[in-house]
């Protein structure tokens, strides 16, 4: 089962190689608006690594320090909350994260392998780019776990094979960023992240949206999207629990009897985002109520797909 990350934004690549001629051609063929750093010194690399900004940017997004009710200077409560993420598309610094490190294999000052080893954390994807006489070896590393990829250097399709990796690693850097994240929050194995039904609708709007940035807002699977225009998408996402709740609340806070049925019947979804919105009074829900649709999974959801919209603030 594929893992769908709770995030996605644009992020740095290094290319490292002792060829300029290499770094030349990787210069010319990165996609444009690509943030990338070459290096032709293993050791200039490896250093700026260690001071690149990684995933822990993230998790202290999650987090919420709450002093309320604490006696004793000092003392704190920690909370985790997926409310929080969409947070970091105000933070420049998610765009310094390393995500993806391409290495030529035949360096005098350590091989691509070695090199790759030094490579601090575990998530930083990491591609060997070999020429044909270390091949074998490049094989090897990534069937071991060394790596997570590698590409020839002397291929017909080199330019486009580094592009693909690209993307490709990129993806899988923020799938393995999410994998702790999920379990720091507790996403259950029910939600309809985790159901591959709901993932193919997820890519579905991805195709139609193209995003530039995506942020997971809450743990039934609920997704906002920036496209490359600064376009806000949103993708509400509830199950029948989630509407039992809803019903719950419309029955004790004195609901219209429209918005009661509109509700149990589940013809519309509530999103409330912010602190403001659960603060009113629930006839003013209005405008936080979206047509529902269902897709029919390992369980049955509902979801609203919105484009824009003055009622949700990202700040």
């Amino acid at each position: 089962m594929e893992l769908l990350p709770c995030c996605y934004f644009p992020t740095t690549v290094y290319v490292v190689d002792d060829s300029d001629v290499y770094l030349r051609f990787a210069k010319a063929h990165l996609p444009d608006g690509l943030s990338y750093y070459l290096y032709n010194d293993v050791d200039a690399a490896l250093s700026a690594l260690q001071n690149r900004c990684q995933p822990k940017l993230i998790l202290d997004t999650l987090l919420q320090t709450n002093h309320d009710g604490i006696t004793h200077p000092g003392d704190r409560v920690v909370n985790c909350s997926l409310s929080q993420l969409y947070r970091l598309m105000h933070n420049p610094q998610r765009h310094l994260m390393v995500s993806v490190v391409f290495a030529d294999h035949a360096m005098p000052q350590k091989t691509g392998i070695e090199f790759c080893g030094a490579i601090p954390g575990n998530f930083i994807q990491k591609v060997i780019v070999t020429g044909a006489a270390d091949e074998k070896i490049a094989v090897h590393a990534f069937n071991k776990g060394m790596i997570d990829g590698f590409l020839r250097k002397d291929g017909k399709e080199t330019a486009e094979g580094l592009c693909r990796n690209i993307t490709l690693m990129q993806k899988r850097y923020f799938q393995a960023v999410s994998k702790v994240v999920y379990d720091v929050v507790g996403i259950s194995q029910h939600s309809a992240i985790m159901d591959p039904v709901f993932q193919q609708l997820f890519y579905a709007y991805c195709d139609k949206i193209q995003p530039v940035e995506y942020y997971l807002l809450d743990k039934n699977g609920s997704y906002v999207f920036l496209d490359g225009k600064g376009d806000v998408h949103w993708l509400f996402v509830k199950d029948d629990s989630n509407f039992a709740y809803y019903c719950d609340v419309a029955r004790g806070n004195g609901a219209p009897e429209m918005l009661s049925q509109r509700l149990l019947h589940r013809e519309v979804i509530p999103f409330l985002l912010s602190d403001e919105h659960y603060q009113l009074p629930i006839h003013e829900w209005e405008p936080l109520l979206h047509p529902a649709k269902i897709l029919e999974g390992q369980q049955r959801y509902y979801y609203a797909y919105v484009k824009g919209t003055s009622v949700y603030k990202l700040k």
